[in-house]
């Protein structure tokens, strides 16, 4: 049973899932999607054997095996004014999902974001936490009151011209190819997020073994120098 709640997690664990069972067809695969807070709930009950989950850092009594890292990015319509500094650091779709850049182009210095807004976030939102952790109380767009904490909404809300958009480099490669943004990589070397698969520690489960291999075959999916080249995004 594995646990989901991200866009990024519903784009590649069907992928996973699928060629997991090409080699081990007589496995029984169950999904089960909930909010992101509520997935180290579902290995606690034991409703699910492991769970994709973005992770910083992983409580004690879990393993946590990531699969790849992803690149914080700040995404903007094409047309959002900005500043003559912060242009000179924009990059392009291609840029982001091939990781073609040179590291120049990644911005330490978040006061280039200074007259840029950002879309709302609810503080239980995982773009929230990216958002507070990277560019701290920068102003939210005084239009954007709530939302439901749903990424497409996000996203185009930011298509829409209402501000910035706090990502991932992996997120921008699983939405459709969109050549009306230009993308900003940060470089947060103290912070970094990884896409992984998290399960209990619990060797006595029936079902520990098999996760083992699940998690072992999922990490050498992703090739370390372009993780989404084999998800063809």
């Amino acid at each position: 049973k594995i646990g989901l709640s991200t866009i990024l997690s519903y784009h590649t664990a069907p992928i996973i899932c699928k060629a997991f069972l090409a080699k081990y067809p007589e496995t029984d695969i169950n999904i089960i999607t909930t909010h992101t807070d509520e997935l180290y709930r579902l290995i606690k009950t034991k409703e699910a054997d492991a769970i994709f989950i973005p992770t910083f850092s992983t409580p004690d009594d879990y393993i946590c095996e990531p699969l790849f890292e992803e690149k914080f990015v700040v995404a903007l319509k094409k047309d959002y004014p900005i500043s003559k500094e912060l242009l000179d650091y924009a990059l392009g779709y291609d840029d982001i999902v091939k990781r073609s850049y040179d590291s120049s182009m990644e911005i330490e210095n978040m006061e280039l974001f200074k007259n840029v807004e950002f879309i709302y976030n609810s503080p239980s939102s995982q773009i929230y936490k990216k958002r507070n952790l990277l560019v701290a109380d920068y102003d939210f767009n005084p239009h954007i009151i709530t939302n439901t904490n749903n990424y497409f909404l996000n996203h185009n809300l930011m298509l829409a011209g209402f501000g910035a958009l706090i990502t991932t480099d992996a997120n921008i490669a699983a939405m459709q190819r969109n050549d009306s943004c230009v993308y900003f990589v940060i470089r947060k070397n103290d912070e970094r997020e990884y896409f992984s698969l998290v399960y209990s520690r619990e060797e006595t489960s029936s079902t520990y073994s098999l996760v083992q291999e699940f998690a072992r075959f999922a990490k050498g999916i992703f090739p370390a120098d372009n993780p989404f080249e084999y998800l063809k995004l």
